[in-house]
């Protein structure tokens, strides 16, 4: 057995270990309790300079004359500079104080009165408040006691934490609201301070206990760095080494103990694993063999299915019979690997199987001879044709029913499937391969998939030309009906159209004829052209696609035609066709009215004569005041019985 490296630096590297770990929990421990300190520390300092302001903004409001605030006109006024040295005595008195200001409230914005100070930048009277704090307008209207911002804002004078206390007048009613502002930088000058103490008792501490850890981590790894030197000369092979050490504490000598044992059932063990390996080592050998083998039997049969899918999608995407038998023969071949594939179709007399399709170069020279086979007689394509049975050829050399065919040479194996509709034989699918013994029973299997599937793609694909020409005739008899029936219409009305001009609105008295409009009823698109002399736009005015008129805009000069004068006028068409339309069908189911109520009102007065005379006279009275001037005569036998 190979021999293990000797772990030299064992002992150094788990005290270090040892050590790191007790200094990181010392670390951790240390660290979040200094940071909760500083936390609370830092939250305790805003809410006493919280408390300190709204004090003095308290005692500041109480020191205001509400009446005088609002007598103050400007500036120049002695008020303002009574009320502004007072405040700067408040702000004054305290060192912290940045600024002391009242503020007054018109409709949504906040002006100062008096700003109190001798810094510049001090607010002007009545100048308006640009940015003020959050809590301060939301509280403005409401305030009756003193209160302070949560935090810091920042506007346009600095970053403070402020506190404001309603003003009130003689009379007891709020008239302003006195402001009072610290910097930010006195109380984070404060929370810096007890964080650099923080910072220094936080290094110092690591320090020791990183002393204390080494010292504890050089007790801890000494004995188990003979235990793991025991280990690794039992790693190394030698399993009869056993550890020695011995330190008086009970714990470590208790793990010494186990350790040998556990060290003598490794040994144990290991010999008969050894023996157990040798045994499964050979079993698995067999059973790799067969594994491997059915790999590559599922494998073949993964790609052969991925092949049958990929065909079912080709095929599904031509609906074509003239492109989609090529393109069959075509994946068939390059999917399967094989040498030819041809497809074939039985005429309408059922005689021949005719070749329609073909990948390989022979196939396409039998393709160009209009190649054939005698149905029953000719080959394995013959006799698939006349049976609706598989064949397969696994030597061609040796079957009788093989057809020697000279376009195909290479030919060693060929397999046909006939192509079914229902229980009728349409075709077959012929299949040949370079190879001997080239399909299974898999194959034709699979491939039997792959012949149900063109039968039923040649199916659609009939049916769907079928579909196309039956969809063809229909509009052709429809296009006809429309053109008779407006024929017929236009000739009752007797209207060739309408005209309007500068001169008012007429019927059209002759067809008006140009290039456009002729363009315009053949294509039925809509046409225009420009001149320096006119501009027009003809529209074709068109019922279910067939025209039946056009509607003709034409304007002296030159006009530049807009996209939306095309629509609009499109759009007029296309109503009139639909309104149009709707008359004349109204007209003809009036007309089919009319003529309903002739004939009942003529089969009533037949019906209530009471003799073959009266009946005989009252038809041809009615059928000639239906047509006048004709010659009404209703003649009872025929010739032959004069």
């Amino acid at each position: 057995m190979q021999q293990l490296p000797k772990r030299s630096t064992t002992s150094s590297s788990l005290r270090r270990r040892v050590t790191l770990s007790f200094v990181t929990l010392a670390v951790l421990f240390i660290g979040a309790t200094i940071a909760i300190l500083y936390l609370n520390f830092r939250q305790r300092v805003r809410d006493d300079f919280r408390q300190r302001l709204e004090s003095i903004a308290s005692l500041a409001a109480l020191q205001q004359d509400g009446d005088a605030l609002l007598r103050i006109t400007s500036e120049s006024d002695p008020l303002f500079a009574q009320i502004r040295a007072q405040n700067t005595k408040i702000k004054q008195a305290d060192p912290d104080l940045v600024f002391v200001y009242v503020m007054v409230k018109e409709g949504e914005n906040i002006y100062f009165l008096v700003d109190a100070g001798e810094d510049e930048g001090l607010a002007g009277f009545r100048e308006r408040y640009e940015e003020p704090g959050e809590t301060l307008l939301q509280n403005f209207d409401t305030l009756t006691k003193p209160i302070s911002e949560p935090d810091f804002y920042t506007d346009d004078y600095g970053t403070f934490l402020s506190a404001y206390s309603p003003v009130y007048n003689a009379s007891g009613r709020k008239v302003a609201v006195i402001g009072v502002d610290i910097n930010a930088k006195t109380i984070q000058e404060q929370e810096s301070q007890f964080l650099r103490i923080s910072l220094i008792v936080f290094f110092v501490a690591l320090a020791l206990v990183s002393v204390f850890g080494w010292v504890v981590g050089g007790n801890v790894s000494g004995p188990i760095s003979q235990l793991a030197q025991a280990a690794n000369v039992i790693a190394a092979g030698n399993l009869q080494h056993r550890a020695g050490v011995k330190t008086g504490i009970t714990e470590i000598e208790e793990l010494v103990t186990d350790f040998n044992l556990l060290a003598k059932r490794n040994q144990e063990l290991i010999q008969s694993l050894e023996e157990r390996v040798k045994e499964r080592t050979h079993q698995l050998e067999e059973r790799s063999a067969q594994l491997e083998t059915s790999l590559q039997t599922n494998q073949r049969r993964t790609d052969q299915l991925q092949a049958v899918a990929k065909i079912a999608r080709t095929i599904s995407s031509v609906q074509n019979l003239d492109e989609l038998l090529p393109l069959i023969t075509q994946t068939v071949s390059a999917e399967f690997d094989f040498y030819h594939t041809g497809i074939f179709l039985l005429d309408m007399k059922k005689e021949y199987a005719l070749l329609k399709a073909s990948n390989s170069p022979g196939g396409k020279q039998m393709l160009a001879r209009e190649h054939r086979l005698r149905v029953g007689q000719v080959g394995i394509v013959g006799f698939v044709a006349g049976t609706g049975q598989p064949r397969i050829a696994l030597d061609t050399g040796e079957d009788a029913v093989y057809f020697d065919n000279p376009d195909l040479p290479n030919t060693h194996s060929e397999m046909g499937l006939p192509l079914r509709s229902g229980n009728k034989v349409i075709g077959v699918l012929d299949i040949q391969s370079e190879e001997t013994a080239a399909f299974d029973e898999r194959d034709i299997e699979l491939l039997s998939i792959v012949a149900d599937q063109i039968s039923i793609a040649i199916q659609n694909a009939n049916q769907f030309q079928e579909a196309q020409s039956a969809l063809e005739e229909a509009r052709t008899a429809y296009r006809q009906y429309v053109q008779r029936e407006w024929r017929t219409f236009i000739h009752e009305e007797k209207r060739l159209g309408y005209r309007y001009s500068p001169a008012g609105v007429g019927p059209l008295k002759a067809r008006v004829r140009s290039n456009d409009i002729e363009i315009a009823n053949a294509t039925g698109q809509t046409r225009t052209s420009q001149t320096e002399s006119q501009t027009q736009i003809v529209v074709p005015i068109k019922l279910r696609g067939e025209v039946v008129g056009v509607l003709n805009i034409k304007t002296d000069g030159f006009h530049p035609i807009d996209s939306d004068e095309v629509d609009v006028t499109e759009a007029v068409a296309e109503r009139v066709a639909l309104a149009m339309d709707n008359m004349r069908l109204l007209k003809t189911s009036q007309d089919q009215a009319a003529r309903e109520r002739t004939i009942s009102a003529i089969a009533s007065k037949i019906g209530a004569s009471t003799n073959l005379k009266n009946v005989l006279q009252t038809a041809v009275e009615e059928l000639g005041r239906i047509m006048p001037g004709a010659d009404v005569t209703i003649q009872l036998g025929s010739n032959e019985q004069e």
